[in-house]
């Protein structure tokens, strides 16, 4: 979870690669990681 919080601080959107080599690191599915920046985004936005 660090790891994905790291990385959408770094960049809100993941490029198609960037998305499968985290799929990979932390043993998640591709939807996973996708899903999980899409509602981090929906979060912020919400809150703003």
């Amino acid at each position: 979870l660090a790891r994905l919080k790291q990385e959408f601080q770094e960049n809100r959107y993941l490029t198609e690669k960037r998305r499968q080599d985290l799929a990979k690191d932390l043993k998640l599915n591709e939807s996973q990681i996708k899903i999980w920046f899409q509602n981090k985004r929906a979060k912020i936005k919400k809150s703003t």
